[in-house]
């Protein structure tokens, strides 16, 4: 049994620097390298206006549709049941439309997001398996995940460097 034991003991410390090799890690602060990325930003500033544009026109529409419920509720004790039906039938094509258009928007707002950010997110992606390959990390995090870690794991500026530089090495951007 002693002998066994020793067996197991010897065999653990042979394997034991084997799992202990020490791993090399980063983090990137995706915020600030989003924030500090101009492609990003004019996407994301595109994607912004396309949305006020679309709340505009969806407030507007929902103004309209408490406008024709307030004169309903106004007049409803005046209309005749043949009045009050098509009033009704009104208000309820009009929630409709309304609810089609969030729908619609929401839909068209997640397409247009995903076609413009998807190319971008990518790029982000290289960009930091790039500094990853090139300086020798094994593991790089996002800065939102981490509760401390010393700035020397900061590899945010290498991430935006090389970012930039895909920028300016093609006219279309990849």
């Amino acid at each position: 049994m002693k002998i066994v034991k020793r067996t197991l003991l010897l065999m653990g410390m042979m394997v034991l620097p084997l799992t202990l090799t020490a791993q090399k890690i980063a983090f990137v602060q995706v915020q600030l390298v989003l924030g500090e990325w101009e492609e990003y930003g004019e996407v994301a500033r595109q994607l912004e206006l396309d949305l006020r544009k679309a709340q505009f026109e969806f407030q507007g529409m929902t103004l309209q549709l408490d406008s024709l419920q307030s004169v309903y509720n106004a007049q409803q004790a005046m209309l005749s049941p043949t009045g009050r039906r098509e009033k009704e039938a009104e208000i309820v094509e009009l929630q409709q439309r309304v609810q089609e258009f969030q729908l619609n928007q929401t839909n068209e707002f997640s397409r247009k997001q995903q076609e413009a950010e998807g190319p971008l997110l990518e790029r982000f992606q290289l960009a930091v398996r790039k500094v990853a390959n090139d300086k020798g990390y094994d593991i790089i995090f996002d800065s939102a995940a981490l509760l401390h870690a010393e700035q020397v794991f900061d590899v945010t500026d290498d991430v935006l460097y090389e970012l930039r530089r895909g920028e300016q090495s093609s006219p279309d951007g990849n």
